[in-house]
This record gives C-alpha cells, sequence and structure tokens, in this order.
C-alpha cells in the first residue's frame, strides 16, 4: 500500500447480508452516531492543541526566552499555514478515508506541541545555568527556540488544517441531506469545547507546573482525541457493508451527469464559480479577526494590564468559548435534536432553547404564524373522504385492492375502509358497514388519528394526493386516495 492509497476513500465492503432493512438502519444509527460523537470531540481536542499557545506567553515573556514579537511571529506562521491548509485539505478530504486523514492532522499537531514542550524545557534558565551557558550562548539557545517554534507551530498549523474538513465530510456521509444542518450545527460548538478546556485545562497546568508542562498537556489532550477518531470514526456507510446514506433513508437525489468526474469534484468547482460562498469566506475572515484577537492575546492582556493571574484571566477569556456553544446550540434549527445508537442502546434528546428579545420574539411570532398557516394549508388539501386505493408490500410491490385480496384470499369488501376528515379535527372511519368516529390532528404531513381500538398516523403527499400508513408489523404499506 502506497501513501496516497492510505489516504483514499475506503473501498466497498460486501453487502451485509445477515442484515435485513431494519437491521440495516439500526447499524447505520450506531456507526452514524459514533462518527458524529468522533468528530466533534475529535476537533474539540484540536482546538486544545491549537489554543494551548494563547496562555503562555506571559510566562514565556517573563523567562526572557521569548518577546511578545517573536510569539506574534509564532502565531502569524501557524495562521498563515493554517489557512492554505484549509484551502488545500478541504479540497483533498473530499476524496479521502476521512478517518485516517483526520487522526493524520492531530497527531502532526499533537506532535508538534510535544517537541515544543521539549525545545521549551532545552531553552529554559534551569537547564542553560545547568550547562553552565554562557549569556551570548543563551541568546543563541533563545534564537534556536524561536526558530524552532515557528516551524513546530507551523506544522501544527498544517495539521490543524486536516480537522474541520473530514468531520464535516462524515455528516454528508453519514446523515441525510434533510439532518445535515443540525448536526452540523451540534457540531460547530466543537471548536468553542476545545477552546473552553485549553483554557481551563492547559492554563491549569501551567500554573501549577511551568509553561512548558502545557504544551506537553495539550499532547495529552490530542493523544485522546486521536484514540477518539481511530476508534469512532467510520469513512462510509458501503465500506461497513451498507447501502449509501440516500439508500438507507430514500432520500432522493439528483441524478449524476456522465461527463461529471464525480460528485465531489462537481461540487468542488460549483462552490468556487458561486460569489456567495465567497461572500460567506470574506464575512468569516473578518469575524475571524475580532475572534482570533481575543483568544490569542486576551489572557495576556488581562495579566499584564488589569493584573489577573493566569488562571484568573484563562477562566474571563473562557466565558467567550463557553457562550459561543450556547449560541450554537441555539442557532440549530430543529426545536428537538435526537442521537441514538439503536432502539434498546443508547438514546439521547435535546429540546432547543433561547433568551429572546423584543425583536426575536416578533421574529418567532412570525414564524409560527407561518407554520400556522402552512398547517392549515395541508389541514384543506387532508380535509374529505380518503379511500383505500393500493397495498404495496414490504417488497415495494404494489397491487391494487382487488389484486391484493385474490392474493390473500379474502373478500374485496373487506378491505375497502373509508377516513373522512372534517377540517375540525373530527375523523370518521368506515368499514364493513360500520362507522367509528374519532379525532385527528395534523403535524406537518403526519396525520395522527385516534378511534377506540386504533390509532393510525397518514403520511399525507399533496403531490400524490395520497395518505399512507405503513404497517409495521408486516411492512405492507396501505395507500389511500382522495374521493373526489
Amino acid at each position: 500500500m502506497g501513501f496516497l492509497d492510505f489516504f483514499k476513500t475506503s473501498a466497498p465492503a460486501p453487502l451485509r447480508t445477515d442484515l435485513d432493512e431494519k437491521g440495516q438502519k439500526k447499524y447505520h444509527k450506531s456507526l452514524a452516531f459514533q462518527s458524529f460523537v468522533a468528530g466533534t470531540l475529535g476537533y474539540s481536542f484540536y482546538y486544545v492543541c491549537r489554543a494551548a499557545l494563547n496562555v503562555m506567553k506571559k510566562p514565556i515573556i517573563d523567562s526572557g526566552l521569548l518577546d511578545a514579537d517573536q510569539l506574534g511571529t509564532v502565531g502569524a506562521v501557524t495562521l498563515a499555514a493554517y489557512a492554505i491548509g484549509k484551502f488545500v485539505n478541504g479540497f483533498l478530504a473530499d476524496h479521502s478515508n476521512i478517518k485516517r486523514f483526520m487522526a493524520t492532522g492531530l497527531i502532526i499537531s499533537a506532535l508538534a506541541c510535544f517537541l515544543m514542550g521539549i525545545f521549551g524545557l532545552t531553552g529554559s534558565e534551569q537547564y542553560t545555568a545547568l550547562i553552565g551557558v554562557d549569556p551570548a550562548q543563551a541568546k543563541s539557545i533563545s534564537f534556536m527556540v524561536f526558530i524552532a517554534f515557528a516551524i513546530l507551530w507551523g506544522l501544527s498549523g498544517w495539521g490543524q488544517s486536516m480537522g474541520a474538513p473530514p468531520a464535516i465530510i462524515a455528516l454528508s456521509r453519514w446523515f441525510p441531506l434533510s439532518r445535515r444542518g443540525t448536526f452540523y450545527g451540534f457540531f460547530s460548538a466543537s471548536h468553542n469545547l476545545g477552546e473552553g478546556l485549553s483554557f481551563i485545562f492547559v492554563g491549569s497546568i501551567v500554573a501549577y507546573a511551568g509553561w512548558q508542562w502545557g504544551f506537553f498537556g495539550a499532547a495529552i489532550a490530542g493523544l485522546i482525541g486521536i484514540l477518539i477518531i481511530i476508534f469512532l470514526m467510520h469513512d462510509t456507510p458501503e465500506s461497513k457493508g451498507l447501502p449509501s446514506i440516500e439508500v438507507l433513508t430514500g432520500e432522493k437525489v439528483e441524478a449524476k451527469k456522465s461527463d461529471d468526474d464525480g460528485s465531489a469534484a462537481a461540487a468542488q468547482k460549483l462552490a468556487l464559480k458561486t460569489p456567495a460562498v465567497w461572500i460567506l469566506a470574506l464575512a468569516s475572515a473578518f469575524m475571524y479577526i475580532s475572534r482570533y484577537s481575543l483568544n490569542s492575546w486576551g489572557v495576556l492582556f488581562m495579566q499584564e494590564t488589569k493584573g489577573y493571574s493566569l488562571m484568573e484571566a484563562s477562566t474571563i477569556i473562557s466565558i467567550n468559548a463557553w457562550l459561543g456553544i450556547i449560541g450554537t446550540v441555539v442557532s440549530v434549527k430543529d426545536e428537538k435534536f435526537v442521537m441514538e445508537t439503536g432502539a434498546d442502546q443508547v438514546r439521547i434528546e435535546f429540546a432547543k432553547w433561547a433568551i429572546s428579545t423584543n425583536d426575536t420574539a416578533v421574529a418567532a411570532a412570525a414564524e409560527e404564524a407561518t407554520t400556522v398557516a402552512a398547517a392549515e394549508t395541508e389541514n384543506d388539501g387532508i380535509s374529505g373522504e380518503w379511500v383505500t386505493s393500493a397495498f404495496v408490500d414490504a417488497e415495494g410491490t404494489e397491487y391494487s385492492v382487488a389484486d391484493y385480496a385474490a392474493l390473500n384470499g379474502v373478500e374485496a369488501s373487506t378491505l375497502e375502509i373509508t377516513y373522512a376528515f372534517d377540517g375540525n379535527g373530527k375523523a370518521t372511519c368506515t368499514g364493513l358497514g360500520t362507522t367509528v368516529e374519532g379525532t385527528y390532528t395534523v403535524d406537518g404531513t403526519t396525520v395522527k388519528t385516534a378511534f377506540e381500538g386504533s390509532s393510525p398516523e397518514f403520511t399525507y403527499s399533496a403531490e400524490n394526493e395520497t395518505l399512507s400508513v405503513t404497517d409495521a408489523a408486516t411492512g405492507v404499506t396501505t395507500v389511500m386516495a382522495k374521493n373526489a
């Protein structure tokens, strides 16, 4: 296996014949959940490595090893490497084994932190005094440490650029388009979590053991992230013997053009030609100016100008990161966010919450009104009589009422059921000469009914003007058409 082959997207594994459709979906949920956790936590530990230097600047300056200008240069080198690497590695990650790609980036960053801790120790006053160097030699050692820091932190910046792309790509490979925005919203809190951990975790180590050991602490955090990625991240559903995410979820996708060299490459070209992408990139760049100025120099500023201790300054600046998590969660569109590994395993449900001002309250009211109007429109379409028109078995074969009755050796009249919805929440069900009264509610495209002894839930299709309900036990879907 060549070097480049090592990073190629995993080849599809033979389809798991031991799993039925239900088993495939359960297995997929488990792997998708693991990949989401790996991407989110793994990238958080990326940030611990990236932000480690931010809490060490004053101790480094006080040691006399490097000054503020040199630390600024070191920071500029890593950001330049990160910016270039983010562009390059973003394209490469689309075609990579995301587990190996993401783990490699964190290995580079963690190793850089470890080596910077080593160089920090060799350049310390204690070490130079131990080996008996004169002031001139000590100055030379200081310059060598500066060069080493610039190189290593630059390499770390390149490694850092390999973190976000594969984590985001994991969402597209494991989650349907309709759910990616929600999962991405929660993933976006990972860098805030990492920054907060860095200020508290690395800051504590530096305060009690010295700044050199802060780099070792960041390296250990990176190692933890590497293990999480290796054991929980998965490349593609196909590599695990599962169908593609589109097949698993039944989500429709546009047919690829025959002359495309691949969906990822086509999407990349489209992104480069889209002005909105460049506008968003520019806006993000200006936002990061303020963000990085605060995170990179805030701790040093609080120490030198306000007289705070390292832990006090780190705690104050970390508030920015913790509040960022709240803002990210509030931005998630869905009211509820559910992660599960299977019905009999783990299920975690988050309910969205927000702190509203008068303006946001008005916006929320407007959105609610729009939702209500949409629901009323759907309710108007559902109102009326619906009669059984067809049956679809678990394999997808469609039968008329007569054919399905003959197949099962029953009279067609026993399958001819009529549901009537009056538009005000009252429902009736008629079949075999008997009429039963009940109630119903409309939730988007779902019609929830309640009759004595049964509560079928129908899915409404405005496009086909049908109501459908699937029997969980048999997998048979009953299709109902509106009675003109």
